[in-house]
């Protein structure tokens, strides 16, 4: 209790409202079906990182950066149906422009409001200036416990931003976590608990694993081993993954909403089968129109 009470302590209050949403969450008081929007700004990135579909040209739609009043319908929307956490997500939503406004605009309309971003462009300015703007949590990817293995996979010097990104944002009193991508559950063990121990050194208040399962020849195998690492030593309590089991995940059971730049609605930021446009139909009405149907892992 003593160490929960000197991290609320520390934490700002948008954050420290994000933690007890968070800790609440985790005792099962209270999940909704819908609890979390991915607010998808931009498919702009500074980054070209080697396992990210955001980074192939194939992959990326056309229609450039999300228009500000169907971002903030998206936001209006979501809010009515109940959702509670607005995640500003990109490619890298630090490059859209009018960032702070956006965040803002949720923060004032009751959402617990989150930065999804590598941290390459996080200034102490820039983070300031969201602060005062109501952003509560910041998700920085790390994708190693050292350079050589960040770097490779995000570029040279990358680690090197992506650390001090972290101790800045701890430091401000944002709810941190680090996001990790893992490609072999088992076989990444070692390297994981060393990022964890990293990720704590830094001030990260926790880490996400996000299991990379399809043409990387993980499987159900390295999901469960990703189940098993958020509750390995130095992992319980520490680490958590989207996965609720080796074969389902919050997407498939439906928590998490992400809508593109062009207005696409579908289960996750990863997931290519849209249920329906923003554009063209209310988000109510694409949520039903996707009850009852079977649920699938696409990442």
């Amino acid at each position: 209790m003593g160490t929960a009470l000197k991290t609320f302590r520390r934490l700002s209050p948008p954050a420290g409202l994000a933690l007890a949403a968070a800790c609440s969450a985790r005792a099962g008081r209270r999940v909704l079906p819908h609890s979390q929007l991915f607010l998808g700004l931009t498919y702009r990135c500074n980054s070209a990182c080697a396992h990210c579909r955001y980074s192939d040209p194939d992959w990326r739609r056309p229609g450039g950066d999300m228009p500000r009043a169907l971002a903030v319908s998206a936001l209006e929307q979501a809010r009515a149906l109940g959702i509670e956490r607005a995640v500003f997500f990109g490619g890298e939503p630090l490059l859209y422009k009018g960032l702070e406004w956006l965040v803002a605009k949720a923060a004032g309309m009751g959402f617990i409001t989150q930065l999804d971003t590598n941290g390459a462009l996080l200034t102490p300015k820039r983070l300031l200036a969201l602060k005062r703007a109501g952003l509560a949590c910041a998700m920085i990817s790390l994708h190693g416990a050292g350079r050589r293995d960040h770097d490779r996979t995000a570029g040279h010097g990358s680690f090197d931003k992506a650390a001090a990104a972290v101790r800045l944002c701890a430091a401000s009193g944002l709810l941190t976590y680090v996001s990790v991508c893992v490609f072999h559950g088992r076989t990444q063990a070692p390297m994981l608990r060393r990022l964890f121990s990293l990720a704590r050194r830094l001030g990260a208040h926790g880490a996400r694993l996000l299991p990379f399962s399809g043409s990387t020849g993980g499987g159900a195998d390295s999901r469960r081993g990703i189940l098993g690492l958020t509750k390995g030593p130095g992992a319980a309590g520490f680490a958590r993954s989207c996965l609720s089991s080796a074969s389902s995940c919050d997407a498939s059971r439906g928590r998490i909403v992400y809508i593109s730049p062009s207005g696409a609605v579908t289960r996750c930021p990863y997931s290519a089968l849209p249920a329906g446009s923003l554009r063209e139909k209310k988000l109510a009405a694409i949520l039903a129109g996707r009850a009852g149907k079977k649920p699938g892992i696409f990442c």
